[in-house]
């Protein structure tokens, strides 16, 4: 008898399916996350053995996205990282569920296994509020009774929760407190509240500027003006007076028809315009 060694030598073969050893694979972010920046990893193992130049390493294996809610967006990086390509918005799209697919790079067949990764995106104050004008003009009679709404302001913004929020207020142009604002279903009344203070006769009080503010309830807040003009018109709201109530002439008998024997002088303290006062001079002849 006599012995014969036998060598075998057994190779790997690609007999093993891809794992995701993470699942399930989630994760938020807020929807200003910086672009390619990784958010998440993906850790994924294989079984299989490659000799590689007489060496056994570990089997490699390819990810990518296949499909799923904004995958434009999101790519696989370095380290089986999930990387962000394009903007995220909250108010657009909330949450990305994404189709992960690895491919191992073994002998043929290759291999695969696919997973789901869930990106939430995490709302920011990043829109300030809009309102439908930027400029407003009204005009109101000196008498207008308070209280009552000169204009509403009709603004938006598209956040979400506090950030949507808005409130009002004015910053400047008010300093008589003839007015205020009032938070009217998310919108802004714009009010006259002392009627004594507005007087068309009196210049300082005859014309407002304001400007009234909306300011939503983000972190950071932000912040949109609206400049507002209010013009005063005249009322005739005064009664004409004459200097003297009683006059006494003495007139000659030769006077001619038409000849000027006294003139009654009647003032009237209304303004006609911004310049002008409204002013009637009477005369009797005889």
């Amino acid at each position: 008898t006599s012995d014969v060694t036998v060598n075998i030598e057994i190779q790997s073969a690609n007999d093993n399916v891809p794992v995701f050893t993470g699942v399930p694979y989630t994760v938020t972010v807020p929807e200003n996350h910086a672009l390619n920046t990784m958010m998440l990893g993906i850790a994924v193992s294989d079984d299989d053995i490659l000799l590689v130049n007489g060496a056994d390493e570990l089997q490699k294996y390819k990810l990518v996205i296949t499909g799923g809610t904004g995958s434009d967006k999101f790519f696989i990086g370095d380290l089986a990282g999930l990387y962000l390509r394009k903007s995220l918005d909250y108010e657009v799209t909330r949450v990305h569920n994404l189709t992960v697919v690895v491919t191992d790079q073994g002998l043929l067949p290759q291999k695969q296994a696919t997973s789901t990764v869930m990106v939430t995106v995490e709302d920011v104050n990043d829109n300030p509020p809009t309102c439908s004008n930027s400029y407003v003009y009204v005009s109101i009679p000196e008498d207008q009774t308070p209280p009552s709404v000169l204009t509403t302001l009709t603004c938006t913004d598209a956040d979400s929760g506090a950030s949507g929020t808005m409130t009002y207020s004015i910053v400047s142009g008010n300093a008589a407190g003839a007015f205020d604002v009032q938070n009217n279903g998310g919108n802004c009344d714009v009010r006259l509240v002392t009627g004594g203070i507005i007087d068309f006769d009196t210049t300082s009080n005859s014309a407002f500027q304001l400007v009234v503010r909306a300011i939503d309830g983000g972190t950071p807040q932000l912040s949109t003006d609206v400049t507002i003009d209010i013009a005063i018109t005249s009322v005739n709201e005064m009664t004409p007076a004459f200097h003297q109530t009683t006059a006494s002439v003495d007139v000659s008998e030769s006077s001619a028809v038409g000849t000027l024997i006294y003139q009654f002088t009647v003032q009237e303290t209304d303004k006609i315009d911004s310049t002008n006062l409204q002013g009637t001079v009477s005369t009797i002849q005889g």
